[in-house]
């Protein structure tokens, strides 16, 4: 049977036809005109507002186009705007029993535009648009399509505009396929697939390549926390589904360069993001995810579960950041630095297992510095631990090991520390430094349980090192119980102690032990030392603690105070501080402290009293570091009342038997007093020997002064500063007042005096007034006269502010010799000078000019009319423009030229015609006599260290000591560093001496300065007949000599290391000695110098008779291993002089061993005579001269002076050692003679010489002498160093007396013991010759070159032994010792002998001769005032 379809087809085909030609053509035109209206109140149904349609058509292939319709909300306000809507119908699906919903196969909405807005409360225009409806199995299935469409959406927050293109496919109904593409103003497509269901469950999908979040940034920060939103997300592929029992998300995005800035209450966090993120709803899976902060960055890896934000689960999470600085975390952070850190971690909390470690090579931390920071970090379960973590600390280091449970919250730690200093965590308690070993353990739930404690800690507090620390504390609810605490230090000393704290409450009490402070004070960079003991109670709360310390000091010394002990008793009570009894006891005096300070207000209330009695000023010196040393004694009463800020002070201060700066002072005392700042001081003097000053005034608060000072009677000499720059002697006197301000003073005053002396030279008349202001700008003003002549004026101009100085020195008529001697010059020169001296003339920086002229002088003798001179200095250069001498002679000396002391170069001319050479030898200590005519001619130009110049010299008709010559002539030059002597002659007669060559300028620098070290030197010296005579100008041993010398010499190398090289021959010459009667005869040398070598060939002399003299030898002039090889023989040899004679034999050899000169040989002495005034001088050895060597005495020496001693003797001596260090063996022994003593001829005994001390060349003499007296024979012994202060005398007599009356008895000539008026002339008598003869005696006896100057008493006496009047030789009365007497007498040679004596009142004089036939008889003659003559005959003999 066939189907029915079959059989209605051919009714089909001709119906359809038919039925769309009757409808498009019959029925559409009349139904289209009602259609719309039925449209728009059908979505009505649908819509809360309307839809407006402007007209519907058709077109054959059954699609209706819907033709400019618009949606309005309920409002009316224009939601979308629709141009067309086709709607495709298929009646076919109707006749084959679809339904007339599937008459609708599609609908295109074509170029739509909908309008999206958001209003305030952030709800949208569209969100009750559609009403709820209850879908059926009859709804639309089709596809619906949106072309080029369009989505303005409009937001408090910004607007934008939405491409939409794509479909809905609802051919499924209820299940909607979605697959539509959005595209942003930027261009970007999101694509959306998928398909969601009627009942909302479904699955949709949202993907792009990349979209820009920077246009969203505003409404992304109404939303979140979130500013500055900008960046790109890539790879973005979100997945939404719904499975009717929840709703996920799931995909993952990549944030390539994300940045946006994170904020909450006052916080911004500007970030950067960087990486990939998974996610699975709350399951998030990070790649390579970095955020960035201020170019630090935390990189996270791995899987973090969030589905149970109060339990997150960690999959393989690693967290890493390097270099990570904590400054860049806008947060008030406890610390700072930069931090490396990694961290793994997996599971939740409760079972988490994690790794990880904390690096930091500098983190501050609440302001303290920790260094290196390394902590290894694990947890386990519910165990979290630091295992040895290390951090080093103000230079020490620490070790943590910690562990804490999240679950029962208790905890323990230990720290290990070496040498860390606690201190740079809490600076106001100073350094601790720690180390050892502290443990502590508790619990840290709703309050902080503690126990901390350790037996064997370190401690270094303030300085002092304290070990085996006893330490145990509790914290607990609130209260820190410290039961103990007990530590020694190493210094010694101890400290105990316990304590608690509680909330405010506080309680304590310490014991220190003789604590050393020395290390205290040095950690504040003092130096001293004591033993501090004290025992402190604390009470009362941290706002207002209570306490009493009662202390001691032992054995204090604290910047030169020194105190041997210190103790007194500190309270503390409603903050009061009262100090009881604190005293301090230096070695001298004593310190009081009694009172108290207030510390209730926010200024310390002050009421103390400082008593100080006789205390040394020396450590108050030291203490304050003085600017002079002051030493005394302090007597000070100080009482202080009133506020810190405002004290008010009273005291009376007085220093007694003292010196400042060495200068001595009596006392110094007055009254002080501060009061409101003002400090005023009455009625202070100062004694100071002859010097007194007194001085009163105020200084204001606001620093203004009015002070006073007047002193009178300034000793010069008195002023220790002053004597080292010169001898000074008078006195000054010094009235001064000083006002303005401490800021700016202003010192006045008048510096007087009527007579000051300069090295010995006296001006009168000063008077120099001084005006300062500040002491920066002074004026100065004065006059004064020289009482050798002369007036002085003087003016400055001192700007210490502006460094400008400007001065006048002017002077008439000075006498030169007496300014030279007052500057230390004692030269031979005379004149008076008249001129002017000014710095600075004409203003600033107008240089130096020095202008006068010098009259009526005198150099070395030689008479000056006058000398010119004008010279000026300006930057540097001075310019002689003029000086000129003109000698009375008619001489002229003149210079002139620049020297540029900045640039170092100079331009001079110097030139002298005629005058005396004695200019020459001005500045010489011993000068020669000097004549002749000198002319002269210099001229030097260049620098300093290499000058040109030319140099010319002459005299004629010249002398030197002595020893004339005809004329003396040089020329030399001086070009590139070269001095070139041209031509040197001296002549007299026949005889020439002449010289010439080269010598570099390099060799008068220092050596290591020299330019050239291979400069050398080349002089050629001739003596062309030359003579002996030169040796009384090089010696002032020699009287005269003579013998004409030959001879060639070379002088080549440098100053330290020359060579010579030629020979020096004299034949027969003659020499005389000073003091010697005879000659040196027949002198001849015979010298060769062969480079550093001296070979003396020969050196003979004839002396006396037969005597003679003969040398030889070589002396290495620069050392060498043998440098001294020189013998001399001496035979028969006389010497005849005043002082000594005798004959000589013997030997001497020099020459070198162990390093030094070696001097052997031996002397033999015959007939030896020693005629010595005084006792000589031993030195003690100087430059080490290695000694053997013999002398021999012989048997007859004779020691004599007229008036003092007559001695024989003889002996051997041995010379060992060295000159610094002698030993001398052997002995001269003293068989007779006679020795005065207090004018009393002493018969000698047995006596002997020795040098019993090694090191020494200064004999022991060992001396018995007698005398007889009356009935007393008095016995002197003599014993000691030979020298004034080394001999002792001792008298003793018998019948014994003490030696005080023995002395008297041979002052006064008389055994009587019995002191009269006459005796008492006696002593006068004696202490005259004693004193007056020891003093003066020398000086005259050397000024008139005389033998004898005596004064004596009682008649008057000569040569001839015995008074002049023979009625009164043997006897002295009274009135005669009251005579005074004086005696003069010279020698001529050793036989003739004339005297004169006189009274002082001239009645009495005798001339008196006597002639020496042999040392034993002479002759004597003596003529009175009365022309009586008087014979004598002397015989000397002993028995």
């Amino acid at each position: 049977m066939r189907p029915k379809w079959k059989k209605r087809l051919p009714f089909l085909l001709l119906v359809i036809p038919a039925l769309y030609v009757g409808t498009f053509k019959v029925l559409m035109p009349r139904v289209l005109p009602t259609v719309r209206p039925m449209v728009e109140e059908t979505a009505a149904q649908y819509i809360n507002g309307k839809l407006h349609i402007d007209r519907i058509e058709v077109s054959p292939d059954l699609t209706f186009r819907i033709k400019d319709s618009a949606v309005y909300d309920r409002a009316g306000i224009l939601v979308a705007k629709i141009p067309e809507v086709a709607v495709r119908v298929n009646p076919l699906n109707l006749l084959l029993g679809h339904g007339i919903s599937r008459m609708v196969s599609l609908v295109a909405i074509n170029n739509p535009t909908v309008y999206m807005v958001m209003d305030s409360s952030d709800r949208w225009n569209v969100e009750n648009l559609i009403k709820k409806s209850e879908s059926s199995s009859e709804d639309f299935r089709g596809l619906v399509t949106v072309n080029r469409g369009s989505i303005q959406l409009s937001t408090p927050y910004g607007a934008w505009h939405v491409g939409a293109s794509g479909s809905i496919d609802l051919v499924h109904n209820p299940v909607y396929g979605l697959d539509m593409d959005l595209t942003t103003e930027k261009g970007e497509t999101l694509q959306l697939i998928g398909s969601i269901k009627s009942d909302g469950t479904g699955e949709v999908s949202a993907s792009t390549e990349t979209f820009c979040v920077t246009p969203y940034a505003a409404l992304v920060a109404h939303y979140a926390p979130i500013a500055d939103l900008a960046g790109t997300l890539s790879k973005l592929s979100v997945t939404w589904r719904n499975d009717d029992q929840e709703s996920k998300l799931s995909g993952s995005v990549k944030a390539d360069s994300l940045s946006l800035s994170v904020h909450k209450d006052n916080l911004l966090l500007p970030l950067t993001a960087v990486g990939t993120v998974h996610f699975d709803n709350k399951d998030l899976a990070f790649t390579d995810f970095t955020v960035s902060l201020d170019r630090s960055s935390v990189t996270l890896n791995g899987g973090l579960d969030l589905t149970d934000a109060q339990t997150p689960v960690f999959h393989q999470f690693a967290v890493k950041t390097d270099d990570f600085d904590l400054d860049a975390i806008p947060l008030d952070l406890p610390l700072s630095g930069r931090v490396t850190a990694s961290a793994s971690l997996d599971g939740s909390f409760d079972s988490l297992l994690a790794a990880g470690t904390v690096d930091s090579p500098a983190l501050t931390v609440k302001g303290y510095e920790i260094d290196n920071l390394h902590l290894p970090l694990s947890a386990q379960g519910t165990q979290v631990n630091v295992t040895d973590g290390t951090f080093y600390l103000a230079g020490g280091k620490g070790t943590l090991t910690a562990s804490y449970d999240t679950q029962d919250r208790t905890f323990a730690a230990t720290l290990k520390s070496e040498s860390l200093d606690l201190g740079a965590v809490a600076p106001d308690v100073g350094s601790i430094v720690l180390s050892g070993d502290l443990y502590a353990e508790g619990r840290y739930d709703d309050d902080l349980f503690a126990h901390v404690l350790s037996d064997d800690l370190s401690l270094m507090v303030h300085g002092l090192s304290f070990t085996h620390v006893d330490l145990g504390a509790v914290y607990e609810k609130g209260r820190l119980t410290l039961d103990r605490f007990a530590a020694d230090s190493e210094n010694g000393g101890s400290v105990t102690g316990s304590g608690s704290l509680e909330g405010s409450a506080l309680k304590g009490n310490f014991y220190v032990t003789d604590l050393p402070v020395e290390p205290i004070l040095a950690s504040f960079g003092e130096e001293g030392e004591g033993l501090l003991s004290a025992h402190m109670m604390i009470e009362g709360t941290t706002d207002d603690p209570e306490g009493t310390a009662a202390f001691s000091l032992k054995d204090v010394s604290v910047k030169g105070f020194i105190a041997k002990e210190a103790h007194g008793l500190v309270s503390w009570k409603d903050r009061v501080v009262r100090l009881t009894k604190v005293e301090l006891d230096p070695p001298q005096g004593r310190h009081e402290l009694d009172g108290s300070v207030v510390l209730t207000g926010d200024d310390p209330w002050l009421d103390l009293t400082v008593v100080t009695k006789g205390v040394r000023l020396e450590p108050f010196s030291d203490a304050f570091a003085l600017p002079l040393p002051v030493t005394g004694n302090l007597t000070n009463t100080v009482h202080v009342t009133g506020t810190l800020k405002n004290p008010n002070i009273t005291g009376h201060v007085r220093a007694y038997d003292g010196s400042v700066n060495k200068f001595l002072v009596d006392e110094l005392s007055g009254d002080y007093s501060v009061n409101d700042g003002a400090i005023t001081m009455k009625n202070f003097k100062l004694q100071a020997l002859t010097s007194t000053a007194t001085f009163a005034g105020t200084i204001a608060k606001n620093g203004d002064l009015a002070l006073g000072i007047d002193a009178y009677g300034i000793m010069l000499q008195r002023l220790p500063w002053l004597k080292e720059a010169a001898s000074l002697q008078g006195s000054v006197n010094f009235n001064g007042a000083v006002s303005g301000n401490l800021s700016n003073p202003l010192f006045t005053g008048v510096l007087s005096s009527n007579s000051v002396i300069i090295n010995g030279e006296e001006f009168t008349g000063l008077a120099l007034s001084i005006d300062s202001t500040g002491g920066k700008i002074n004026e100065l003003e004065g006059s004064f006269q020289q009482k050798s002549g002369g007036d002085y004026f003087l003016s400055a101009h001192i700007d210490l502010l502006n460094h400008y100085y400007q001065w006048k020195a002017e002077v008439e008529r000075g006498n030169v010799r007496s300014l030279l001697k007052m500057g230390g010059y004692d030269l031979d020169i005379d004149g008076f000078l008249s001129g002017t001296i000014a710095l600075n003339p004409n203003g600033r920086r107008t240089g130096l000019a020095i202008k006068g002229k010098v009259e009526d002088g005198k150099v070395q003798g030689v008479p000056f009319d006058s000398a010119d001179f004008d010279i000026f200095g300006h930057l540097g250069v001075w310019h002689i423009n003029q000086l000129q001498a003109l000698e009375k002679g008619g001489g002229l000396f003149a210079a002139q030229g620049e020297v540029d002391m900045k640039n170092r170069t100079l331009d001079l001319e110097v030139a002298a015609n005629g005058i005396s050479p004695k200019i020459l030898t001005v500045s010489l200590d011993d000068p020669p006599e000097i004549g002749g005519a000198l002319n002269m001619a210099a001229q030097v130009k260049g620098p300093f260290d290499d000058p040109n110049g030319n140099f010319s010299l002459e005299v004629t008709g010249g002398s030197v000591s002595g020893v004339t010559f005809d004329s003396i002539y040089g020329m030399a030059t001086l070009r590139d560093g070269m001095f070139t002597l041209n031509q040197f002659l001296v002549q007299r007669g026949i005889y020439k001496l002449s010289a010439y060559g080269t010598l570099p300028l390099d060799l008068l620098r220092a050596k290591e300065n020299r330019r050239n070290p291979d400069a050398q030197m080349n002089l050629d010296l001739h003596l062309d007949n030359a003579n002996l005579d030169i040796l009384p100008t090089l010696t002032k041993y020699v009287q005269w000599a003579t013998g004409p010398m030959k001879g060639n010499l070379n002088v080549s190398g440098t100053l330290e290391d020359y060579t010579l090289d030629g020979a020096i021959r004299l034949d027969d010459g003659t020499i005389k000695l000073r003091g010697m009667n005879n000659t040196i005869d027949h002198v001849k040398l015979d010298t060769e110098f062969a480079g550093t070598k001296v070979n003396l060939k020969e050196l003979s002399a004839v002396i006396g008779d037969h005597g003679s003299v003969m040398a030889s030898g070589s002396y290495e002039l620069h050392g060498g291993e043998s440098p001294y090889a020189l013998t001399a023989a001496i035979r028969d040899v006389f010497i005849d002089s005043r002082q000594i004679g005798g004959k000589v034999n013997g030997d001497i050899s020099v020459t070198q061993k162990n390093g030094i000169p070696f001097v052997a040989g031996a002397l033999n002495l015959e007939d030896l005579y020693i005629g010595l005034t005084s006792v000589p001088s031993f030195g003690s050895g100087g430059s080490p001269i290695g000694l053997d060597f013999t002398v021999d005495l012989g048997e007859k020496m004779h020691l004599h002076t007229a008036s003092f001693y007559d001695i024989w003797g003889g002996g051997k001596i041995h010379l060992g050692g060295t000159t610094a260090d002698p030993d001398i063996t052997g002995a001269i022994n003293l068989t007779k003679g006679t020795l005065n003593y207090l004018n009393t001829p002493f018969r000698m005994g047995r006596s002997i010489v020795t040098w019993p001390e090694r090191g020494t060349f200064t004999p022991h003499l060992d001396m018995k002498a007698f005398t007889r007296l009356g009935q007393y024979m008095i016995l002197a012994t003599i014993e000691g160093p030979l020298s004034m202060d080394g001999l002792q005398v001792h008298l003793k007599s018998d019948p014994p007396k003490d030696e005080n009356t023995l002395k008297r008895f041979l002052t006064l000539k008389t055994d009587n013991a019995d002191l009269t008026n006459n005796d008492w002339m006696g002593l006068i008598d004696a202490g005259i010759q004693l004193s007056y003869l020891s003093d003066v005696e020398d000086a005259i006896k050397q000024a008139l070159q005389l033998d004898e100057l005596r004064v004596y008493s009682g008649s008057l006496q000569s040569g001839i032994g015995f008074s002049v009047d023979a009625k009164r030789a043997n006897e002295v009365i009274g009135d005669d010792r009251r005579q005074y007497n004086w005696l003069v007498a010279k020698s001529f040679g050793d036989k003739l002998r004339l005297g004169y004596t006189a009274s002082f009142d001239g009645e009495d004089s005798s001339i008196f001769a006597e002639y020496f036939l042999n040392r034993r008889l002479n002759l004597s003659v003596s003529v009175d005032e009365e022309n009586r003559a008087w014979y004598g005959v002397q015989y000397h003999t002993r028995f």
